[in-house]
């Protein structure tokens, strides 16, 4: 028999030995712990019935609060969201790759919506939009010292609001729904001092 054969019928052996020790094993301690995996999947299945119960009894608050719900008359959705970007890197219009002075933007968005009537087809709200810009290098957190000075290459303030409104076309479809806004600048110049703050055109 050669050497290639007997190095095959070795490894054939020794691969049957490990799946043989693995089923025996397991087997063991499946024997050995039954009554803790009977009660582990008895828990499992009632934590899943439970969660069934819980999803069911959360789905209406779910659905009423879901962004693309209208909301009836006498009800009210406030939203805040708020965005940091900072960055050190650029590219040019090659595409090319290179290091550039810290600037830092922080924006700060507040949603009001509420309904104006009982069947829920139409929303009205207000779009407050706020900013604070750091520029010349410094640090990414600086924006929150919150400091209105272009000459030290910081600049902030409520920059724009926007009248909204949210409507279904749909009648039959009452989860899809319309945006719409119409953005109006509040500040005088894009860029002062070097500091860009934000957009002065009409959106």
């Amino acid at each position: 028999m050669s050497k290639v054969t007997i190095r095959f019928v070795i490894q054939k052996s020794f691969v049957i030995g490990i799946v043989f020790f693995t089923f025996t094993t397991l087997k063991s301690y499946i024997m050995k712990y039954k009554v803790l995996l009977g009660l582990l999947t008895f828990c499992c299945c009632a934590f899943s019935h439970a969660q069934e119960k819980d999803s069911l009894a959360s789905k209406s608050n779910l659905y009423t609060f879901s962004p693309s719900k209208l909301l009836t008359k006498g009800q009210w959705d406030i939203k805040l969201f708020n965005n940091l970007y900072t960055g050190d890197r650029g590219a040019d219009k090659s595409g090319a790759k290179s290091d550039r002075i810290r600037k830092n933007f922080f924006t700060s968005s507040l949603d009001f919506f509420t309904g104006i009537n009982d069947s829920k087809t139409i929303n009205v709200g207000l779009s407050i939009e706020y900013r604070s810009d750091t520029i010349n290098g410094m640090d990414a957190l600086s924006v929150f010292e919150f400091k209105n000075n272009p000459t030290q290459f910081s600049r902030l303030g409520i920059t724009s609001i926007a009248p909204s409104i949210k409507f279904s076309p749909i009648k039959q479809v009452s989860n899809f729904t319309i945006q719409s806004a119409f953005h109006i600048p509040l500040i005088g110049k894009e860029i002062l001092s070097g500091v860009f703050l934000d957009q002065k055109g009409f959106i």
